[in-house]
């Protein structure tokens, strides 16, 4: 199983092992692909979202690139995570991934109520880089706090 923390610092290991994927885009975009393991993504979209100011053929051959950084880094014959066609990237939904975000988000005494989820998702536009990012500030600046129960609020 991938195990992959998005929290505090990027990390990524399998049966034991440390991975590493070294570039800061790359990484980023393996966390919105691993977030979102349903979606097939258009690869225009991916390399504008992720490439904003660089010209169309630059951010498709940044895309190209981050995504051999990927699969060079973690891939193997008995690992595949990325999907990807002319058209689309996206990541295996059926492979096998532990989050520490779905940890911390799912997990009692954590576990966080149903309005919060929609007003933390709806604030982050439903973006999963930025609902973390929302995470760590509201804890940052103490505003995240458990209940008597022990869920977050």
């Amino acid at each position: 199983m991938l195990e992959v923390g998005l929290l505090g610092q990027f990390s990524l290991q399998r049966e034991g092992e440390r991975l590493g994927i070294p570039s800061r885009p790359a990484q980023s975009l393996f966390a919105y692909l691993v977030l979102n393991p349903s979606v097939r993504h258009r690869r225009e979209r991916l390399a504008g979202m992720f490439w904003p100011d660089s010209l169309e053929s630059g951010a498709r051959n940044n895309l190209r690139q981050a995504l051999w950084l990927i699969r060079s880094s973690i891939e193997d014959e008995k690992h595949q995570y990325i999907t990807s066609d002319r058209l689309h990237v996206g990541f295996d939904p059926e492979a096998e991934v532990w989050l520490d975000i779905e940890a911390l988000i799912d997990r009692e005494p954590n576990k966080l109520d149903e309005a919060f989820r929609g007003a933390l998702s709806e604030q982050a536009i439903g973006h999963p880089l930025l609902t973390i990012e929302l995470l760590r500030e509201l804890e940052g600046r103490g505003d995240l706090v458990q209940d008597s129960k022990g869920r977050w609020t």
